[in-house]
């Protein structure tokens, strides 16, 4: 669950939409975000640290940022520099997997197994709807070591591969085709994992007969206005598309720098900055047929707080205060991004960190922002954003 719920752990065509997208945008000047700017400081400008945009209606309302893009170089952090999104990425992936349904290249109640071969039986059961909707039952294909901190805890399922080690993406579906049993029957509950997203990039890439790659980069144009960035391999290892440097939590809490050489494009591992991540989320909701499809729940989550959430394509929904903010948030190796969307208000709030979750939460900060994130965890940038509006 981790390249999402790590959050958690520590205790997502208008002319007018696509040319402010791909012009220099500046803030609008009376919009002031003092709760966002505050926090974001509070990190201090002598490490890693974060970013947020803020859009409505076209318009990019504010931005900033603040710490370094890597710790040796002294480079600053900026709105429009490019972090891993991680988990946020399923909302591209499940973009693509829409589009191919609308293009009557698959159906959402196909079998797993029509596209992908050598699953076992639950292949036949557990269908494309199943998968997208996080209520398939398929394991996580990561699972945590005892006693190790940080990212590096991560292993392969059924292998003693880590973080460090170069894993491909035949690798993953390979650890997954050994999964004999569902944690559940399919449809029957909800449980993310990430299985779900890997195993729909193979079901994307075989229904359409393209690379995968180009699939998400043509969604990403075409919703959201935007040029992302994917992470290549050679000879195995990932090489970043960024100067924009990851960190991970190490020893005595520690800033260690991590790039995972796992190929886990489609649950994660699109690099793009808050400006664009914003308008992606604008993109998502001006088409409103279509978004109703990404925000609908497949099943209600199992309840991990007070909070009343669900899960859709790619996408959660939350309702706080009877209103209803549709999001995804991305935890992974040295990064830590979310998206919030306010579909009733036509708003968007995109952040960045180039902090893992876990030295994200850990890291010593002054003593309000500390006090705000141990009260709103995972979600603190969607609170301050709430009480600065």
């Amino acid at each position: 669950m981790k390249l999402y719920c790590k959050l958690g752990r520590a205790i997502l065509f208008g002319a007018t939409l696509v040319l402010s997208a791909c012009s220099t945008p500046q803030p609008h000047p009376v919009i002031q975000n003092r709760g966002l700017s505050t926090f974001v400081k509070s990190f201090g400008d002598a490490g890693p640290g974060c970013a947020y945009a803020i859009r409505k209606q076209g318009v990019l309302l504010a931005e900033d940022a603040n710490g370094l893009k890597n710790i040796g170089s002294k480079a600053r952090l900026t709105a429009s520099s490019f972090f891993d999104i991680g988990s946020v990425s399923k909302s591209f992936t499940a973009a693509v997997i829409l589009d191919l349904e609308a293009a009557g290249a698959l159906s959402l109640n196909d079998p797993l197994s029509k596209y992908i071969s050598g699953l076992p039986t639950w292949g036949g059961r557990v269908t494309i709807a199943d998968a997208m909707y996080m209520r398939s039952g398929v394991s996580e294909f990561r699972f945590d070591s005892p006693d190790v901190p940080g990212w590096e805890a991560d292993r392969l399922y059924g292998t003693d591969l880590s973080p460090r080690d170069i894993v491909s993406a035949d690798q993953i579906i390979d650890a997954i085709k050994t999964m004999a049993d569902l944690n559940f029957e399919p449809g029957s509950s909800y449980e993310y994992s990430n299985s779900n997203y890997l195993l729909l990039r193979r079901v994307a890439e075989s229904s359409s007969g393209s690379a995968f790659e180009m699939l998400v980069k043509n969604a990403a144009k075409r919703i959201g206005g935007i040029d992302i960035r994917i992470s290549d391999f050679r000879e195995g290892r990932r090489q970043s598309r960024s100067d924009v440097t990851g960190y991970d939590l190490g020893a005595s809490e520690t800033s260690v720098p991590l790039l995972s050489d796992w190929d886990v494009l489609g649950a994660s591992s699109i690099w793009t900055s808050v400006r664009d991540l914003a308008s992606w989320g604008e993109g998502l909701m001006l088409d409103s047929d279509r978004f109703e499809k990404h925000a609908r729940i497949g099943i209600e989550r199992n309840s991990e707080d007070e909070e009343h959430r669900g899960y859709g394509a790619g996408l959660m929904t939350i309702h706080i205060n009877d209103e209803r903010i549709v999001y995804h948030l991305g935890g992974t190796e040295g990064f830590s991004s979310g998206v919030f969307l306010r579909p009733e208000r036509s708003e968007v709030l995109a952040f960045s960190c180039n902090m893992s979750p876990d030295l994200f939460f850990f890291r010593g900060l002054a003593g309000a922002s500390r006090e705000q994130l141990a009260a709103h965890k995972e979600l603190v940038f969607l609170k301050l954003w709430l009480s600065d509006s």
